[in-house]
């Protein structure tokens, strides 16, 4: 493709894929055969690879000088694959299950649920579609709202937590004493709820969040002077 850096392309695609495994991880074999906790802790582990990669793309295009609209608009298209569709596929998937667990408490159509995740997507795309198009920051040392990568491990954490508790697989191998605590903990769905509608506001919200990395960097500086 004309115009496109080619080794900073190689991570975000390296980034989608990881994504794109996630996806098939929850919705695949492993999830049939091996229990959807298992299945929602790889998708955490490819949610945090495509953050690594993501991270990536970014440093390599601008160590190699190769930042360019293209590759900004390539890497806001990768970034929803893995931190807007990943995480709402483990959640969904979560829900699924707790519904049929907690069959009369749990309505499978909750409107909270479906509200939260549609306010997830927005947020997200949105979020994703404003830095891409937008100019840079003139304050690097800080992010203006959550960033989608940060969200989305959040909601694979809160997905997995949940799965851990209302997976039958898991559940049937332990004894009755811990497994019963696990299947009568019907609230523990809100959980799920919450941090999608938290990750949410705080993708849209203008706050600013500072940024790890360069934040160490202004502590160690300000500390050798």
């Amino acid at each position: 493709m004309r115009g496109l850096p080619l080794i900073p392309a190689m991570f975000s695609f390296a980034n989608a894929i990881c994504g794109g495994v996630g996806v098939y991880l929850l919705c695949g074999p492993v999830s049939v055969h091996y229990g959807l906790s298992m299945a929602v802790l790889l998708g955490s582990v490819c949610a945090i690879l495509a953050s690594v990669f993501d991270g990536l793309d970014g440093a390599v295009a601008r160590w190699l000088d190769q930042e360019s609209e293209v590759g900004r608009r390539l890497d806001a298209g990768c970034d929803i694959v893995s931190f807007v569709v990943l995480p709402i596929v483990a959640s969904v998937c979560v829900f699924m299950v707790a519904a049929r667990l907690w069959r009369g408490w749990v309505d499978p159509f909750n409107w909270l649920f479906i509200s939260a995740l549609v306010l997830y997507l927005m947020s997200g795309v949105a979020r994703l579609i404003r830095a891409s198009v937008g100019r840079p920051q003139a304050d690097q040392r800080y992010f203006i709202g959550l960033p989608v990568p940060a969200a989305a491990n959040l909601v694979m954490v809160a997905a997995l937590f949940i799965a851990l508790r209302c997976d039958p697989v898991y559940v049937a191998s332990v004894s009755v004493a811990h497994a019963l605590p696990m299947v009568t903990d019907r609230g523990l769905i809100l959980l799920l709820d919450a941090t999608l509608l938290l990750t949410s506001a705080f993708m849209a919200l203008p706050i600013r969040i500072p940024h790890p990395v360069r934040w160490l960097q202004d502590t160690q500086h300000a500390a050798q002077r």
